[in-house]
């Protein structure tokens, strides 16, 4: 589902209740990643989303599984709807990125681990990887990712982790 700009706040409370907030930012950053499959950079799993599965399965650790030169890393996608920058603009760990704990962890066994945010509102896309995210704070204003991560185009974005030994 694209984001509708003329979208109003009633029609956008009522598709997150349908469990689709974000599904927008998702289905682009599969749109990417199945572009970059086909060229044969790297190869991903999908993984499903618990509550969009009516809570019938585990959570899992993110979004997205990717696997490219060697590696392999979990990327989780966020949408937020937020008009400025600020510092009562905030993703929050406990409701809004319960897997954060997980992804340390598999940090720790070699797995890299990227959050990956889109802020509707600002039209901006930021990547942070988990290890530069403080452990035991609660939530994040949305300028301090900007400071910690990459700002640009998905698109930009995702290649540049795929091909660069370096991304952060």
């Amino acid at each position: 589902m694209r984001h509708n700009p003329e979208e109003s706040f009633e029609e956008a409370r009522a598709r997150r209740r349908l469990g689709r907030k974000g599904k927008s930012a998702e289905s682009r950053v599969e749109t990417i990643l199945t572009g970059l499959r086909m060229d044969g950079q790297l190869d991903y799993d999908r993984l499903p989303d618990t509550r969009s599965a009516g809570r019938i399965m585990p959570a899992r650790v993110s979004d997205f599984t990717l696997f490219f030169a060697g590696k392999a890393a979990s990327l989780e996608v966020k949408e937020m709807k937020v008009k400025k920058k600020g510092p009562n603009i905030r993703l929050n760990i406990k409701s809004g990125f319960p897997q954060f704990p997980r992804m340390l962890l598999r940090e720790r066994t070699g797995c890299l681990g990227y959050l990956l945010v889109h802020n509707v509102e600002m039209v901006l896309w930021v990547m942070v990887p988990v290890t530069l995210l403080p452990r035991g704070v609660k939530s994040f204003h949305m300028d301090t990712l900007i400071k910690m991560g990459r700002t640009g185009r998905p698109e930009e974005l995702i290649k540049e982790l795929v091909t660069n030994d370096t991304y952060f």
